[in-house]
C-alpha cells in the first residue's frame, strides 16, 4: 500500500520552475499541455487544485488558465477562471 500524498500550494510550488515571473510546472503535463496531479486517486488540473487550497474554486464548467498565457505556469498571482464565453473570446483572440 502505497502513503497517501497531502498536497499542499507550498509542495506543489516546489515542483516549479521560476522563469521570470512565471513558476513553469515540471511533473506531469498532459497532452494538451494542462499541468496535472493525481489528487485522492483522481487526475485534476493542477491550477485547479490550486485555486481550492487558495478557498476559490472554480465554478464547474468555467476554464483555469493564466494571465501569462504561459501553458506551463502554475503561479498562484497568474491563474484566471473565465466563463465558457470568456474562455472562447480569449481563445479567438489568440489566433488573430
Amino acid at each position: 500500500m502505497t502513503a497517501k500524498i497531502i498536497h499542499t500550494l507550498e509542495s506543489l510550488l516546489a515542483r516549479t520552475v521560476e522563469i521570470g515571473d512565471c513558476m513553469e510546472w515540471q511533473g506531469h503535463i498532459r497532452k494538451d499541455n494542462v499541468p496535472y496531479i493525481t489528487v485522492n486517486r483522481q487526475y485534476m488540473a493542477v491550477r485547479r487544485f490550486i485555486l481550492q487550497l487558495m478557498g476559490k474554486p472554480a465554478k464547474r464548467g468555467n476554464f483555469v488558465g493564466t494571465t501569462c498565457g504561459n501553458q506551463s505556469c502554475v503561479n498562484p498571482d497568474h491563474i484566471i477562471e473565465r466563463s465558457r464565453k470568456e474562455h472562447m473570446r480569449y481563445a479567438a483572440h489568440k489566433l488573430d
